[in-house]
């Protein structure tokens, strides 16, 4: 699948809506920014996702996260697991 069709499918998805509960016009209208965010992120070196996920960027380093493990869930939400989504009006 190119590019352009993985950034038109996950852009929605992974960019998101600049507001919890978009009106149709609005989804229409952030269309086109959440797939030009998401074709520029896609098209990033896989160097500089290494860099990122092993903590050797710059900016990323300088914040001390520990971006190598995902939580266990018990940590994320007690009492809850497993949970694969979290949506933005928890």
């Amino acid at each position: 699948m190119s590019i352009d069709n993985l950034a038109k499918v996950f852009g929605p998805t992974i960019v998101g809506y600049s507001v919890v509960t978009p009106q149709p016009m609005q989804m229409i209208a952030e269309t086109r920014p959440q797939q030009d965010v998401m074709t520029a992120l896609l098209e990033h070196n896989t160097d500089y996702w290494t860099d990122i996920l092993s903590g050797n960027h710059s900016e990323v380093g300088s914040l001390d996260y520990d971006m190598t493990d995902t939580p266990e869930c018990s940590q994320r939400r007690p009492g809850k697991c497993p949970v694969v989504f979290i949506p933005v009006s928890y």
